[in-house]
């Protein structure tokens, strides 16, 4: 039996070619019914592969795929995990390839050649060969003081465009200068894309919304994400994402019984200073502070114990990389701040 491909094509070969992928082509299958799409990894996790959804439906038969609650994606009735869902600034649409297997309901099979470079989706006489491309696509890390640079761990950098791999004695050998390097608060070495070496071409696309990097055949997508932080009271932890990226976990300590750091949904600001003297409670020092409500503040402290201990605020620690100061140069005014007893439902999937 054949498929109805022309009208699949159009769209599906849109969203390819505006993402620099190849469009998807007839092959010549036994019975003239294999096409042939690349897959898009996205990192830091290179071994995971994507494929666009609208390159799915056809040749698959699938339950309707569907945007719901803003970018939920939706496969029939049921929600699509965030894990297992990527989009593009533009909305494109990426999907995990394993999923479909996963979903006994759907009559897919999914095997992989030994390298795991190509695997075959198969569903009845339908089959759909997906190749490990060279296509990355990665959120950046940005900074408040310098919004419109954009950062990647060297290691991502080095692994997506075929460069040398960094190591301990010289982090920055994928970039002409380490001047203007910086790192995670876990030491992770971050390099700016705008010094990647002269082998490396980069262009800007969306408004300097996304950044493409270039080496030879190796392509590599740099987009800029959504920051949000995350407070567990009940754990005693501060998470911060930029995109998909988890790009802080700390401890902290919140207000002590009786004086407890308000619950709920707040923003950044709009006080933000590199040091708030609290002369209520005895000229005490809070440097790196970030205003969340009224007098409530995330800021860095000497003791921060893994219980609530604070008059109200949100202690974080100076010690060993200074996550406090970390923060304090990443978060952005008008940021969303999460404080409740767990994980937001959106970011523990």
């Amino acid at each position: 039996m054949g498929y109805p491909h022309s009208a699949w094509a159009c769209g599906a070969v849109a969203g390819l070619l505006l993402w620099g992928l190849p469009a998807p082509q007839l092959s010549a299958g036994d019975d003239g019914n294999e096409l042939h799409v690349e897959g898009v990894v996205f990192a830091p996790d290179l071994a995971t592969l994507y494929v666009l959804v609208a390159s799915l439906t056809p040749p698959l038969e699938l339950p309707e795929l569907r945007q719901e609650g803003g970018k939920r994606l939706h496969l029939g009735a049921e929600a699509v995990p965030r894990a297992d869902q990527r989009t593009m600034p533009d909305g494109t649409q990426f999907v995990r390839l394993r999923l479909l297997a996963e979903r006994s309901e759907l009559g897919i099979t999914v095997d992989w050649d030994p390298d795991e470079e190509s695997a075959w989706v198969r569903q009845g006489e339908r089959v759909l060969k997906v190749r490990r491309g060279r296509r990355t696509v990665a959120d950046a890390v940005t900074y408040a003081g310098e919004p419109q640079v954009f950062y990647l761990p060297a290691i991502e950098l080095s692994r997506a465009l075929g460069l040398p791999a960094p190591d301990a004695a010289d982090d920055h050998r994928v970039t002409r200068s380490a001047a203007r390097s910086r790192t995670l608060a876990d030491g992770t070495a971050l390099v700016r894309l705008q010094d990647a070496d002269e082998t490396t071409s980069l262009t800007w696309e969306g408004g300097k919304s996304t950044a493409h990097l270039m080496r030879e055949e190796q392509q590599l997508w740099v987009r800029r994400g959504r920051k949000r932080v995350a407070l567990n009271l009940q754990e005693q932890r501060l998470r911060a994402w930029e995109g998909e990226r988890l790009v802080l976990e700390t401890r902290i300590s919140s207000g002590r019984k009786g004086i407890d750091t308000p619950k709920g949904s707040f923003r950044a600001g709009p006080l933000k200073s590199r040091m708030v003297i609290s002369h209520k409670y005895g000229d005490a020092e809070m440097p790196w502070s970030v205003q969340v409500y009224r007098n409530v503040f995330i800021h860095g402290f000497g003791s921060v114990p893994p219980r609530a201990a604070s008059h109200g605020c949100v202690r974080v620690p100076l010690s060993g990389r200074n996550p406090a100061r970390w923060f304090y140069e990443w978060v952005t005014i008008g940021t969303p701040i999460e404080i409740n007893d767990s994980w937001p439902a959106n970011t523990d999937e």
